[in-house]
């Protein structure tokens, strides 16, 4: 069975608010652990902040290719971590729309 936590945490949020809930964003939730969003930041948004949409467009490719070839873990988690990711992307994508 897959176990996707979700976590409540301060942070400022894809929209630019301040939020704190349990998941608003896909930030917010992760599959198969919880080491991402117990930070305050997490490395998917530094790559925002740092190579802009591309290069979470380029990232979030890599991560959905890497879950959807690997062997490790099930079948499940790995398709729920691509899905993860792509609803990351989606997100990005309407943050960059928005700016």
């Amino acid at each position: 069975m897959t176990t996707i936590h979700k976590t409540p945490r301060l942070h400022a949020g894809l929209n630019g608010t301040a939020e704190s809930d349990f998941p608003t964003t896909a930030l917010d939730k992760q599959v198969g652990g919880n080491h991402y969003v117990n930070l305050k930041i997490q490395p998917i948004e530094v790559t925002y902040q740092t190579f802009g949409y591309m290069g979470v467009k380029a990232s979030i490719y890599t991560k959905v290719n890497k879950y959807l070839t690997r062997e490790k873990g099930t079948e499940e988690e790995n398709l729920e971590k691509a899905k993860h990711c792509l609803e990351l992307l989606i997100e990005f994508h309407k943050k960059e729309q928005q700016e």
